[in-house]
């Protein structure tokens, strides 16, 4: 580990420590609502998203949140395993998105930004192997 990573290495990494600890955020939020105060929160829209998803879904919607936000801690701490967790992140998200747009019966509006989480995870991936091929990580 001679050099520091370059700057946008750091940026992306703060950046994403903030929009995945919003996710880890409300996924506490969400956990610790009645079920008044969260159709209140999502709207009806998700709330029958949220009603509908089976638990494997939550389970792997949450641990992509998770996995990120922990693949954002270990940028910053220049560790490898950075890329794993966002590896560990993309499977998540795909497997909750192959319930919601393949298993459902759920009518979901399409929004781009579905499919902005596995985008910013394996921008994740890319610059956390760049930054270990140039020996800049532990």
């Amino acid at each position: 580990m001679t050099e520091k990573p370059a700057w946008y290495y750091w940026a992306f990494a703060i950046i994403h420590l903030l929009l995945f600890g919003v996710g880890v955020y409300f996924i506490i939020d969400t956990a610790m609502l009645t079920s008044a105060e969260r159709a209140a929160a999502l709207g009806s829209t998700y709330i029958k998203v949220y009603e509908a998803m089976p638990q494997w879904a939550h389970v792997a919607y949450n641990g992509a949140n998770i996995a990120g936000f922990a693949g954002a801690v270990l940028m910053l701490l220049r560790n490898k395993l950075a890329a794993w967790a966002f590896g560990l992140t993309i499977l998540g998200f795909l497997a909750e998105r192959v319930w919601l747009l393949g298993l459902s019966d759920v009518d979901v509006p399409f929004m781009p930004t579905q499919f902005l989480i596995p985008l910013q995870a394996l921008l994740g991936i890319y610059l956390v192997r760049r930054a270990a091929k140039k020996g800049q990580l532990r």
